[in-house]
């Protein structure tokens, strides 16, 4: 999606997790969403896209997220 020069860190997304930045802490393995900014933010069993790979316990980290199938009531 993006250029990148030789030993530039790349983000991969794979079908199976993807690198996202949190909106507000998220703890592993909670389930998780987009919030209204594009960022990632705590989801429900109704309403999600992921689960998190890793915790992030403040905004504007990064964390890993395995993305599955988006479930919305």
């Amino acid at each position: 999606e993006h250029a990148a020069e030789v030993g530039d860190a790349v983000v991969a997304i794979t079908s199976y997790s993807a690198l996202v930045e949190a909106e507000a802490a998220i703890a592993f393995g909670a389930l998780v969403k987009a919030g209204t900014d594009g960022k990632a933010v705590t989801g429900t069993a109704a309403d999600h896209c992921g689960r998190a790979l890793g915790a992030a316990t403040a905004a504007g980290q990064l964390f890993e997220m395995q993305i599955v199938r988006h479930v919305h009531a």
